[in-house]
């Protein structure tokens, strides 16, 4: 019986690594170090708007990190 591997790349497990470690990190952020973070974050296309969102709900990293797109 032959055995088959998936290969794999350490590039994508460096990437899950560093994306692993970044959820972590973000997990810690109060709300107004969240709403820092995703102000940076240019490709997210967030306003102020959105922003303010964030504040009334009170969402914290950890939230942020269990919220689906359609519960935004």
């Amino acid at each position: 019986m032959a055995e088959t591997s998936t290969p794999y790349t350490l590039a994508s497990t460096s990437t899950t690594v560093a994306g692993n470690e970044l959820a972590e990190e973000i997990k810690k952020y109060k709300i107004e170090a969240l709403i820092e973070y995703l102000q940076k974050e240019e490709d997210l296309g967030l306003d102020d708007d959105d922003l303010e969102i964030f504040r009334k709900q009170k969402i914290m990293g950890r939230d942020f990190l269990k919220t689906s797109k359609e519960e935004f």
